[in-house]
């Protein structure tokens, strides 16, 4: 069977999982997917560390009753597990579509096969309705002051998870609200780069390279940090050096933040994540593997800091000096660099006269590169 989206991408959370499960399932099993090739890789996902739980009205309304009542098995709250069913049921289509259909009740959005958007029903999840769909279904359908339910077929379900559990990067928990973060290729990368080159190189070298060197900053800090996540994604050596081979200018990510309040999700954040492979400072290989070892020391140390656990002052000086990085980095305005080391200074005598072991790593934060220049 031919996988394919039959409507264009836009920057809707709902567009972005469905590009990305056909991204993924592309990268592992091409354009023409077998039902074993499918069926493998859902059951991949299903061992990957996915956190999410879907709400509680899900859970009552489509998990628990219209799924377990249809296929005869007993369901939990969360992805895997509905993973888990969607790798055992036959799916032998993945030509997937959108459609509006305004009935007396209600206006759906429907999203599956050609078949199903000609007749509607399917399974609903709150997931598929967290931005309000501010693109074509707003725009194109004008239905901007309407209330929108989003319905599937197990086609549509299966691609937009698949997209869910690949994008996934981790989740946190504070005051009693789940969040969950997800990294997306932006619109311009999608379209000129991904979808018309090696897509497994796009998806496996590189974007997932990335959404692991972003989970260690968001699980250090309990949340995003604009500086820490944007150096960590610029100066991943290993990721800069696959883009530099693919011969390409520019390329864009979107990481995404999705907070989980009662029966509903909402964006709390889209934060815009852009590598620039043709800047200067690429072309002093020594210093960007420089950057990249000291931001992994500075959001190590900082996080204490932003977490509370800051005992004897360093860490908020390691803060600091990450942030002076940030801006030398962004502006070569020199003073920032000055200023960044002032602060390591200042972090390294706070710890070293708390008898810290590892004191020294701050003096390793000197770019030895830029010293020698």
């Amino acid at each position: 069977m031919k996988v394919e989206l039959l409507v264009p991408p836009d920057t809707t959370l709902l567009s972005s999982m469905l590009y990305e499960g056909l991204l993924r399932v592309r990268s592992k099993c091409s354009e023409d997917v077998e039902e074993e090739c499918l069926r493998s890789l859902l059951e991949e996902l299903c061992s990957k560390d996915i956190r999410f739980n879907f709400t509680g009205n899900d859970i009552q309304h489509t998990i628990r009753k219209k799924l377990s009542k249809e296929f005869r098995i007993s369901l939990g709250n969360t992805l895997r597990d509905l993973m888990k069913l969607l790798a055992t049921v036959r799916i032998t289509e993945l030509r997937i579509g959108m459609k509006i259909l305004r009935t007396k009740r209600e206006t759906q959005l429907l999203i599956g096969t050609p078949n199903f958007l000609k007749k509607g029903g399917g399974y609903s999840f709150q997931i598929m309705k967290a931005d309000r769909y501010m693109g074509i279904s707003s725009i194109d359908y004008r239905t901007l002051t309407e209330k929108i339910t989003t319905y599937a077929d197990l086609s549509g379900l299966a691609l937009f998870f698949i997209g869910l559990a690949s994008s996934y990067v981790t989740s946190t928990r504070t005051e009693d609200v789940d969040n969950y973060y997800f990294l997306f290729f932006d619109l311009e990368t999608l379209l000129r780069q991904v979808m018309k080159g090696d897509i497994r190189k796009w998806i496996e070298d590189i974007k997932d390279r990335v959404s692991e060197k972003i989970k260690e900053v968001i699980e250090y800090y309990g949340d995003t940090n604009d500086e820490a996540i944007t150096l960590t994604t610029i100066f991943n050596t290993y990721v800069l050096e696959a883009l530099q081979e693919s011969k390409v200018d520019y390329t864009g990510f979107r990481l995404v933040k999705v907070s989980r309040e009662g029966q509903t999700y909402k964006v709390y954040s889209d934060m815009p994540l852009r590598v620039y492979v043709s800047e200067k400072i690429y072309n002093n290989k020594e210093l960007v593997e420089e950057i990249s070892r000291v931001t992994d020391v500075l959001v190590r140390r900082a996080s204490r800091f932003v977490r509370g656990r800051d005992t004897f002052g360093d860490g908020y000086h390691a803060f600091l000096a990450l942030r002076y990085l940030y801006l030398f980095v962004t502006t070569d305005n020199f003073t920032y660099l000055s200023a960044m080391y002032r602060e390591l200074h200042n972090a390294y005598n706070i710890a070293l006269n708390n008898k810290d072991p590892n004191a020294g790593e701050y003096l390793r934060c000197f770019l030895r590169s830029m010293i020698k220049s």
